[in-house]
Formats: C-alpha cells, sequence, structure tokens
C-alpha cells in the first residue's frame, strides 16, 4: 500500500515538477538559448546581447537563407569575439521544425515572422500574401509553443505595439489624454485592413490562447516596441530602416507622412528580450518603449533634421498623397495607418522597468539612434547623394509637363485634322 502511494504521489507531484524545470530566471548554465529568425534587423542585436553574456546560442534561419553565406556569416562573426558560441539551424514557421534546435534548451526568443523570399518589408504588395502573413505567423508561434510545453522551456515572443493599437477607445485621443499601454488589444485592424497590424496581433494572442488552452504550462513572455532604430548588425535591412532610409531619396520628392510614429533604439529592444527571459517575474506582455517626448518623431519632424544633418542627399520634403498610397496598396488600411493619428498618444513602457527593474540605456539618444541608422544605409549605398526637390519646384515641373502634353495634343489634332483634309481632298 505505502508503495502504491509513493507511486501515485510521483505520478501527480513529477509533472509539476517537470514544468518547474527552466521556468523563472535563466542563466547560461541552463543550456542553450533559441533564437528564431537569428538572421533578422532585431534578432542580430539579441545575438550580440546573448553572445557577450555567454550563452549558447542555438540560432534558426530559413533553409534557403542558410545556403546563403552572406547572409548569416555576422551572427558567425559576432560568436568569433565574445564569449558565447552560436550554432545554426535551418527552420520554417511550421510543426517540428524547431525540434533539432531546442534540444538540450532553457529558453525560446521567438522573433521570426513570415516575410517572402528575398523579401526585407513585413508588407508585401502581394495580396495572397496578406493571407499568409497571418495564418504563417499563428502557426509559427503554435510551433514554438508546442516544443516549448514539450521540452519544458520559457518562451519569450516578439510581438509590436501594433498588437496592442490602435483601439475605438483610444485612437481619437490627444496627447495627455492617454496611453496604450499592456492591457490594449488592437481592434480596428482585420485581414487585409492593415493587415501587419492584424497580422502581429493574432500571433501574440493565439500564444497566449495555446497556453491557456494547455493549462498554463509555458512560462510565456512577449515584448512589445514600436519602431526599431539604430545601427543594423548587418545589411539585411527591415520596414522600419527603410522608412526612415526612404526619406533619403527612395521615392523621389516624397515621404510616408506618418505623423503618430514612435521610435525605440533596437539595443534596448534587443536588451529587454533577455532581461525578461533571466528574470524570474518574466511572464506576460512588456512595451518596450521611451516616454512620449522622446519616441515620437513625425515625418515632418524626420525631414527637418535630415535637411540640416545631410545637405547633400536628396531629403524628400513633400508628404505622398494619401489617395495615391490607397490606389497601389492591396491593403485598404493603408491609408489609415500611414496617414492617420491612432498612436499619437504614445505608449507606456513603464511597467518592464517597474516590475522587472529593467532600465533604458539609450530613451534620450533616439535622433543620434536613427542619423546612426542612415550613416549605415549611407555606407551601404542604399542612399545616394542628391539634390532634393522642394514642394514649389515639384509645381513648376508639373505646370511644364500639363504644357508639354497640351501642345502634344494639339499637335497630334492638327496632324489628325490635317490627314483628314488631305484624305478628303484627294478623294474629291
Amino acid at each position: 500500500a505505502a508503495a502504491m502511494g509513493k507511486m501515485l504521489l510521483i505520478r501527480l507531484v513529477l509533472p509539476v515538477l517537470l514544468l518547474s524545470v527552466h521556468v523563472g530566471a535563466i542563466s547560461p548554465s541552463d543550456g542553450c538559448v533559441v533564437l528564431t529568425g537569428a538572421n533578422g534587423f532585431l534578432a542580430g542585436h539579441i545575438a550580440e546581447v546573448l553572445l557577450e553574456k555567454g550563452y549558447t546560442v542555438h540560432g534558426t534561419v530559413r533553409p534557403a537563407t542558410l545556403q546563403k553565406k552572406h547572409k548569416v556569416q555576422f551572427l558567425l562573426d559576432l560568436a568569433e569575439k565574445l564569449p558565447g558560441t552560436m550554432t545554426l539551424f535551418p527552420a520554417e514557421l511550421v510543426h517540428g521544425s524547431f525540434d533539432q534546435a531546442a534540444e538540450g534548451c532553457s529558453a525560446i526568443l521567438a522573433t521570426a515572422f513570415p516575410l517572402p523570399e528575398g523579401m526585407t518589408d513585413s508588407n508585401s504588395s502581394d495580396p495572397a500574401f496578406l493571407e499568409y502573413q497571418v495564418s504563417a505567423g499563428v502557426e509559427g508561434t503554435d510551433a514554438v509553443m508546442d516544443v516549448a510545453k514539450r521540452l519544458h522551456m520559457k518562451v519569450v515572443l516578439t510581438s509590436s505595439v501594433v498588437a496592442c493599437s490602435p483601439t475605438k477607445a483610444k485612437r481619437n485621443l490627444q496627447p495627455g489624454q492617454g496611453v496604450y499601454d499592456e492591457s490594449d488589444w488592437g481592434d480596428v485592424s482585420s485581414a487585409a485592413f492593415m493587415n501587419y497590424h492584424y497580422a502581429k496581433q493574432r500571433q501574440e494572442e493565439s500564444a497566449y490562447a495555446w497556453n491557456e488552452k494547455n493549462g498554463n504550462s509555458v512560462e510565456l513572455a512577449s515584448i512589445l516596441f514600436p519602431f526599431g532604430v539604430g545601427k543594423p548588425k548587418h545589411n539585411e535591412t527591415a520596414s522600419s530602416f527603410q522608412v526612415f532610409t526612404g526619406m533619403l531619396g527612395a521615392l523621389g520628392p516624397f515621404y510616408f507622412p506618418l505623423e503618430d510614429m514612435h521610435v525605440v533604439d533596437l539595443r534596448d529592444v534587443a536588451r529587454a528580450h533577455v532581461h525578461v527571459m533571466e528574470h524570474a517575474a518574466g511572464k506576460g506582455r512588456f512595451i518596450v518603449s521611451p516616454p512620449r517626448d522622446q519616441s515620437h518623431f513625425p515625418g515632418s519632424r524626420l525631414v527637418t533634421l535630415f535637411k540640416e544633418k545631410y545637405p547633400e542627399y536628396p531629403v524628400a520634403t513633400i508628404p505622398l498623397p494619401m489617395s495615391l498610397l490607397a490606389a497601389v496598396s492591396p491593403d485598404k488600411g493603408v491609408s489609415e495607418f500611414v496617414g492617420g493619428t491612432n498612436t499619437m498618444i504614445g505608449f507606456d513602457g513603464t511597467k518592464i522597468a517597474r516590475e522587472l527593474g529593467f532600465e533604458y540605456k539609450y530613451a534620450d539618444k533616439m535622433e543620434q539612434s536613427i542619423l546612426e541608422m542612415v550613416d549605415a544605409a549611407i555606407e551601404m549605398g542604399i542612399v545616394k547623394k542628391g539634390r532634393s526637390i522642394g514642394q514649389s519646384e515639384l509645381m513648376m515641373y508639373a505646370l511644364a509637363a500639363l504644357i508639354a502634353l497640351g501642345f502634344a495634343f494639339v499637335l497630334l489634332f492638327r496632324c489628325c485634322c490635317g490627314s483628314k483634309k488631305a484624305k478628303g481632298a484627294k478623294a474629291e
């Protein structure tokens, strides 16, 4: 009877003990750490933080990417000069794909998000991709949660502030009337309407829904942050990178009029991922964003900054017309995202500092971080020197083009009429 009682006790207690393995604080002595999407814009910074701390990092990248050495070499180079180690594994956002990389590891930092092959931007112009972006994001996250449960690992999911904003309740608030925080979930976006917002929200929601369905068996945290800025670790750039460099001539004289844009240094975002992973109380949602007075960089402010700092480059000075953007984008909510003021009130990034003792190192250096990113674009040859075209000059060009078209129309009309008259005279 005593033996039977012991066996029953073990059966009841053992699952609880197993689920406690690696729960709470994580350190390099707990085993390897998985970093999904390791060659990404943010992931490169996370890799550096982990390697500096001496972690054994198992980075996953898409199989096709792993075959292109120039896309992943920077990770191996980082490992060469830092205390930690880096091993790369092929993986897709599907079930079972992370099994090999996760074996023996204590945590997964899940940064991977679906992008078409060869793309660096999260917003594809292919309408079919919009649906894929949502479904693959959810499936990939479920795959991470499955392996984390089976191997008793902590999960830190890379989310975005677009998962908590905009909301119908706060979208029209003015600065000082409120702020977005971890309790908010976006309720404005939908499939093919602000699709990137919707995809990130569905990805994060699915992780917490999965965990609830499975008895909260995985210690789960998510990091939400606005536009990430700073010098990239390699030449693969992200959508936030392109928004800023686009202001230096990529769209001619036009720029995306993101007047409610907020930014954060990616080094702080990377540090936050690792800080939450290592902290015993690192569970739930955490926004990483400086206060509004430090994070708010509307397009018009960037134009002024770039004109001052880069006089030899063609700084865009004209907001891109929303009607034109809406006409060419498959995402019907693009003008709502780009031209709206849905997040003008900003984001409350104090919870992570208040509850976990996290310290922002670069919050007061946002302007410098943006300039470092642009300087990197210049070094890569993405941005070329040239002269800016102002609005008045563009109007002159447009007027000249209209006059030229008018003359061409008159000449064409005369030619046609002259040809008809000649044919009529010949017939007579």
